[in-house]
């Protein structure tokens, strides 16, 4: 299954990011779209204001586990860095303007 055949409801920010992914050797079933399922409810979350003090300490937090951001970045191929300057350069101005919690 392609990743981006499996959700047509992704949130373009992770549709960006999985564009950077190096998905080749990655099949995206199981728990490969467990994963992407809650990096996109986060990223999903900020778009909509919704625990957004949360998802910045998830996307921030260092250490291990299966549903840590850093490990979810590793298993997808992405550079955990760059991808926390994707997701807050795409909701800077909102933030900036104080639109979100």
């Amino acid at each position: 299954m392609d990743v981006f055949s499996m959700d047509r409801d992704l949130d373009i920010v992770t549709q960006l990011l999985l564009r950077y992914a190096d998905l080749r050797d990655v099949v995206v079933e199981g728990e490969g779209r467990l994963l992407v399922a809650v990096l996109d409810r986060a990223i999903k979350d900020l778009r909509e204001g919704i625990s957004a003090k949360e998802v910045h300490e998830w996307l921030n937090r260092g250490g291990g586990g299966l549903f840590a951001f850093g490990t979810i970045c590793e298993f997808l191929g992405l550079n955990p860095q760059r991808a926390r300057v994707v997701i807050s350069e795409s909701f800077a101005q909102r933030y900036q303007h104080g639109l979100a919690a």
